[in-house]
């Protein structure tokens, strides 16, 4: 039986006014929004990058230039090319030249080595890389049996001023990599100058056509494709804006556009919405928090994007207290769970909340976010217009009530069609029930009364001690609530006796003295029900991270497994 909550969404009474709980997605491509903003507001910053600023006319005239150049190298509908290249403008003109022209964008990690770009690019089947030329040399070696006959090569400074060019490459500040000049190496700023306005005319199905196909990491395997059509992304940041435009308003804002591009929460939320709605994004190519504390106080950035761990770091920044963060209006955190204890220092130090929201790759970016009006700390929100959720038994298709833990599934416009080139994957990762096709999130999570969501693990997480389901995620809110902890991930450790026993990895701040693996122990015990309490925790310098900063619990697993097996053969 379908359970109330499904039918009735009690969320809906607790959306800002004004927000509309379901509405018709535009029958349009992704683009469109932009080109209607260049229209409309030709003269506004669209881009600040290393203090240079960029229009909406000469972006709109950027991305045209170098889609008619893309065309003329044989980019057509329905090609894929791969972005490997840092935040930046000429990410941007390349994203939306690569939409007009009906082909696919394939964003790459710019960290990624070469077996990682190879297989990529294999899974993809892209024909064309842009890329910096410090990334060149990562592709020369695993070009053969790939489909790839353009790279084009720019460098990070390409788009600024040729004065701040100049300069930059005398102090040193602007690293250049070599290329070679040879068939199919071309240069972006050449296929910018030699560029044209009248690019051809392409018909976009915003329902088949693919806009971006983004890789999204498992705990084992290679990363899977997910294929995002234009629908889909039109669809989130529609849904999105409906929400949060009841606060923003038309009033131009101006956004720290820090998280990578190459990740869907920095695709659509900042760069799809941003630039969407004619606000100024400040892009930074990478995290340096002195660079980034001071650009918000010289250009007034009114809205930042972070996720927890950044956050984090800003709050540990030792000179955080030089830099006036006060034009800030809203702070947002997604890609992982806020720790409520980080949640409060920020609160104590900056006196703002740093409002949570929720969602994955496969959706797009967002499925739920709190309202800003009525926040719950420890929620993670509510869904966003147009999104049906349930909470099912892991592994079944049955339907929970409100208050019982299960996995969230989704039903929405900006829920992904599937995983590029993965039936199998595909038919465990979505079921029909009650006329909707649902995808099963692989979070585990209750609703409150109101519907809020309330955020338990990752299913993968989920660690198996003698018969109980321990969440990880309860386990590192009580290590992050020790004043001397920083940094802590949790994970189970097989054990043939019982299942998994829980380990804990743990970073403490610089100025602790004394806390021993013991302390910290003893501290769990004294706030979790003993089969909770870690079995072991060690202490590290550093944890593994992604490159948006969140902290990979599968490595830490991985090095267990490698451990044990190296282990039993010495045994």
């Amino acid at each position: 039986m379908l359970p109330k909550y499904v039918k009735e969404k009690p969320w809906m009474k607790y959306y800002p006014e004004g927000v509309r709980p379901t509405f018709e997605i535009p029958d349009e491509p992704y683009y469109k929004a932009l080109d209607e903003t260049i229209q409309r507001h030709g003269d506004r910053v669209a881009i600040i990058f290393l203090g240079d600023k960029f229009t909406y006319r000469k972006l709109g005239e950027n991305i045209d230039k170098f889609a008619y150049s893309l065309s003329r190298l044989g980019v057509k509908k329905g090609d894929k090319v791969a972005l490997y290249i840092l935040n930046s403008p000429q990410f941007i003109i390349s994203y939306f030249a690569i939409l007009k022209l009906g082909a696919t964008v394939v964003p790459m990690n710019p960290t990624y080595t070469p077996l990682e770009v190879d297989y990529i690019l294999r899974d993809s089947g892209a024909n064309t890389v842009i890329c910096h030329d410090i990334n060149f040399g990562n592709l020369a070696d695993v070009l053969e049996g790939t489909r790839v006959k353009n790279i084009i090569v720019t460098n990070i400074a390409d788009m600024i001023s040729p004065i701040k060019n100049i300069l930059g490459r005398v102090i040193g500040r602007i690293p250049k990599g070599r290329i070679k000049k040879e068939k199919g190496v071309y240069r972006f700023k050449d296929l910018i100058r030699r560029g044209k306005r009248d690019i051809p005319e392409v018909k976009i199905d915003p329902d088949e056509d693919i806009a971006s196909l983004p890789y999204t990491g498992g705990t084992t395997g290679n990363p899977k494709g997910v294929v995002l059509t234009h629908r889909n992304l039109v669809a989130c940041r529609n849904e999105f804006l409906e929400v949060v435009n009841s606060f923003f308003k038309d009033r131009l804002h101006v956004i720290a556009a820090l998280l990578p591009f190459y990740h869907i929460y920095g695709q659509v939320v900042i760069m799809g919405c941003g630039l969407s709605r004619g606000d100024t994004l400040v892009v930074f190519p990478r995290l340096n928090v002195d660079a980034l504390l001071k650009a918000i106080e010289r250009f007034r950035i009114t809205i930042f994007y972070g996720i927890p761990t950044l956050y984090n770091i800003i709050l540990n920044h030792d000179r955080l207290d030089l830099y006036d963060l006060s034009s800030v209006e809203y702070w947002f955190s997604g890609a992982d769970l806020l720790p409520l204890d980080l949640e409060k220092r920020w609160r104590d130090r900056i006196g703002r909340d740093i409002i949570q929201g929720y969602g994955l790759t496969e959706s797009s970016a967002v499925v739920a976010i709190n309202p800003l009006n009525r926040y719950k700390v420890d929620a993670i929100g509510i869904p966003l217009p147009n999104t049906e959720i349930g909470i099912v038994k892991v592994g079944t298709q049955e339907f929970l009530d409100i208050g019982e833990t299960g996995e969230l599934v989704v039903s929405a416009p900006q829920v992904t069609p599937g995983y590029w080139k993965k039936p199998d994957v595909n038919k465990v990762s979505f079921f029909e029930a009650y006329g909707r096709r649902w995808f099963r999130t692989g979070d585990i999570v209750w609703l409150d009364n109101e519907g809020y969501i309330h955020f338990v693990d990752r299913a993968k997480d989920i660690i198996k001690y003698k018969g109980y389901l321990v969440a990880a995620a309860e386990i590192e809110t009580v290590l992050y609530d020790h004043p001397a902890v920083k940094e802590a991930a949790v994970i189970g450790v097989p054990d043939s006796f019982v299942g998994e026993r829980i380990k804990a990895y743990v970073v403490l701040h610089e100025d602790a003295r004394g806390v021993t693996a013991h302390d910290l122990i003893k501290w769990c015990r004294s706030k979790l029900a003993p089969y909770k309490v870690p079995h072991m925790i060690e202490i590290r310098d550093m944890l593994p991270k992604s490159t948006v900063g969140k902290i990979l619990r599968r490595e830490l697993r991985d090095e267990e497994r490698k451990r044990l097996t190296k282990l039993m053969k010495s045994n």
